[in-house]
């Protein structure tokens, strides 16, 4: 598991190197450049389209960075479907680094905005990356059946502990049992009343 991490991790930093050299230095080449989806000098100028603040060309790095909508952990760089799509233009987003995006990843959104960059388009490519970002929210928002069966057996117990405070937890975890907590809460009510 871990040889195949560091596998990822190079790969990844292997198509980033590629991204910088053909938008920041100009260095067309005829590998990457059909998973970017576009020329050099257009790519510049979709980056340069989402520029704000004091972003210019020469800030790369310190003041702004490269990165995905849909992040690069949600493809399978062995499948070249994946890389184009990882990879492609549509897909590249300008980010001040360490700044928290407030909207965090939240595949549902992306979905809209894919879709609605598909309307305006047409292209193909914005197209599949809204069926990716649906993939990943449903794959997401999966229940296990064992943790629905739990909740299903235990919510009465669950809606009582919803109520706990750090005491009645700490009574719990010092091997209390529910019932006497409850009995001791009930008794706590009738004297502070």
């Amino acid at each position: 598991m871990k040889h195949n991490q560091t596998s990822s991790v190079k790969e990844k930093r292997k198509w980033q190197i590629a991204l910088r050299r053909y938008v920041i230095e100009e260095k067309a080449n005829r590998f990457y450049a059909p998973y970017f989806g576009l020329d050099v000098k257009t790519l510049k100028i979709w980056i340069e389209k989402q520029f704000v603040e004091d972003m210019k060309w020469s800030s790369y790095s310190r003041n702004w960075q490269i990165s995905q909508y849909i992040p690069v952990q949600y493809f399978d760089f062995n499948k070249e479907a994946d890389l184009k799509l990882c990879w492609n233009f549509m897909n590249l987003k300008v980010e001040v680094p360490g700044k928290q995006d407030i909207n965090g990843f939240n595949p549902s959104a992306l979905a809209r905005y894919f879709e609605s960059v598909y309307s305006i388009t047409q292209l193909s490519m914005a197209s599949s990356l809204a069926q990716k970002a649906r993939e990943i929210e449903s794959e997401q928002i999966t229940l296990t059946a064992q943790a629905e069966k739990f909740l299903q057996d235990h919510s009465a117990e669950l809606l009582v502990k919803e109520s706990f405070g750090a005491y009645e937890l700490e009574l719990l975890n010092s091997g209390r049992s529910l019932q006497e907590i409850q009995k001791e809460i009930e008794i706590l009510q009738k004297f502070s009343s």
